[in-house]
């Protein structure tokens, strides 16, 4: 039987290829994840990211797709550009 996993509402679901995965993230995830760039650091903290708001059963899945090159960065692209919204700001003079 194949049972439907009950998501939270912010739950963000990615298609690689045949490949599922559903993401959960928090404001706190990604703060953290800014928080940990430095000039020398990019991979590792996209990496730990994906990581901490990845649900459970896709853990696997996932540890397997970030070994492929360029996979933490577009990963972590795609699912920022659903999690945080879009602001239009403009310069006043």
């Amino acid at each position: 039987m194949n049972e439907k996993i009950a998501l939270p509402e912010n739950a963000i679901t990615l298609m690689i290829g045949d490949t599922e995965l559903t993401f959960v993230p928090t404001e706190l995830a990604y703060n953290q994840l800014q928080n940990d760039f430095m000039p020398d650091n990019k991979v590792a903290p996209l990496k730990n990211y994906l990581n901490r708001i990845v649900i459970a059963e896709h853990r696997d899945a996932l540890k397997a797709l970030l070994s492929k090159p360029g996979m933490p960065a577009n990963l972590a692209t795609a699912v920022n550009k659903e999690f945080i919204p879009e602001v239009e700001i403009t310069v006043k003079k």
